[in-house]
């Protein structure tokens, strides 16, 4: 048999395999939620149990066939919609109220990760970390988890545990990445922006603190000193995480909070961005006084 005529066989094998993928079609409208978690343990093979209040009616609109793990995904979604969610331990899944998730066991996930899970499965999720303060860290990212998670810090190993959704524990994940790094008398803060765009204020924030210290109401060129401040943009809850010398973080949440205080952060923005240093330290000087 030739190459290409094993190539060709081998493609018509999965394709096959692919195409017997069996398909189920859930029902539309109303329906109650103990039969819909009864459909779903059915179809997935899943062991799934709930206590005696998990009543009353969910609405279905799937959109045609879906495969097992299709069908998982969308008996989490719409669960979440009605304020429970589902933990997974020991190869039962218990459906609970989203509200007590977090003192749940759940499913623990660790590098390296192994299958992706829903975005909507509460994960517990280990991190030792080599640099940073695990006690500072979960102290400063509490106000990013979200409603059903919380981060707790274990001092002995330097470690957090996150409990929340697996698609904000990728993000909080990625996030406790960059402030991991050396700086033992690092300061970690979150700045929660109204009106003023997270990431448009990151950048501008960087441009202005590789040139200028500010402390208080005082502005001075750097000249050449090393600026140690990592300035990260938290899109989902729009805020900045900043970390670095205590004096580097103070003045970039005053100049990042003066921004977000004016009429239009966007229009400062832009001006800042387009401006020579000169224009820059007079902006920013007005800004702080």
């Amino acid at each position: 048999m030739n190459k290409t005529l094993a190539l060709l066989l081998l493609v018509g094998l999965l394709w096959t395999a692919a195409a017997a993928e069996q398909t189920y079609q859930l029902p539309t409208g109303s329906i109650d939620l103990r039969a819909f978690a009864r459909q779903v343990a059915q179809i997935t093979g899943r062991v799934v149990v709930y206590g005696a209040d998990f009543t009353g009616e969910i609405e279905l609109a799937p959109q045609g066939p879906m495969t097992r793990q299709q069908v998982w995904n969308y008996f989490l979604a719409a669960l979440e919609a009605t304020g429970w969610g589902v933990s997974e331990s020991g190869g039962v899944a218990r459906v609970v109220k989203r509200s007590a998730l977090p003192t749940e066991p759940g499913p623990v996930v660790s590098p390296p990760e192994g299958t992706p899970l829903p975005a909507a499965q509460l994960v517990t999720y280990t991190v030792e970390l080599q640099h940073a303060s695990a006690v500072r860290v979960a102290q400063q990212l509490a106000p990013l988890v979200g409603a059903s998670g919380r981060v707790v810090p274990i001092p002995q190993r330097n470690a957090l545990v996150i409990v929340d959704t697996q698609a904000n524990v990728n993000r909080l994940r990625a996030l406790i990445a960059r402030l991991d790094v050396e700086g033992a008398e690092d300061t970690i803060r979150v700045v929660r922006l109204r009106r003023a765009d997270a990431q448009l204020t990151a950048d501008l924030l960087r441009r202005v603190f590789a040139d200028l210290a500010v402390e208080g109401g005082s502005v001075r060129p750097r000249g050449g000193a090393a600026v140690r401040l990592i300035i990260v943009a938290e899109p989902n809850s729009n805020s900045l995480v900043l970390r670095g010398a205590p004096a580097d973080v103070a003045g970039a949440e005053a100049v990042a909070q003066k921004i977000d205080a004016l009429p239009d952060p966007r229009v400062f923005i832009v001006r800042l961005q387009n401006a020579s240093a000169d224009e820059m330290a007079a902006a920013v000087r007005e800004l702080v006084h």
